[in-house]
């Protein structure tokens, strides 16, 4: 597969779980740590290499925090711009989150080799 290929696969699974996330089957639960975990780890099984898993692992974390609590949002217009800004810091670790995940696929695929 094309080294660019994954993380833009790895974008689109992190927005379909951030999304996935806000709905009445998930909404407020820890579930959702265990679906993006497992999204991750899934995404890590089929990344080629270190680099790869690295970008992978950050735009599908970084994607999911943000469709995840921009989705959420339930505020007022005037309280947007701080949303914004704490969505951005979250994200951070969401982006750290997803490359951890997608970092233990990779290394349960060369275990298997």
């Amino acid at each position: 597969m094309k080294p660019y290929k994954m993380p833009i696969f790895g974008a689109v699974v992190g927005i379909a779980c951030g999304l996935a996330s806000n709905t009445s089957w998930l909404a407020g639960k820890w579930a959702n740590l265990i679906v993006w975990a497992v999204a991750g780890i899934v995404l890590g099984l089929f990344v080629a290499g270190g680099r790869q898993f690295v970008w992978t692992g950050v735009v599908f974390g970084f994607l999911m925090s943000v469709s995840f609590l921009i989705s959420g949002f339930g505020g007022t217009p005037d309280k947007l711009p701080a949303f914004l800004l704490l969505t951005l810091v979250l994200s951070v670790f969401g982006a750290l989150g997803g490359l951890l995940a997608v970092f233990i696929g990779s290394r349960v695929r060369r275990l298997v080799r």
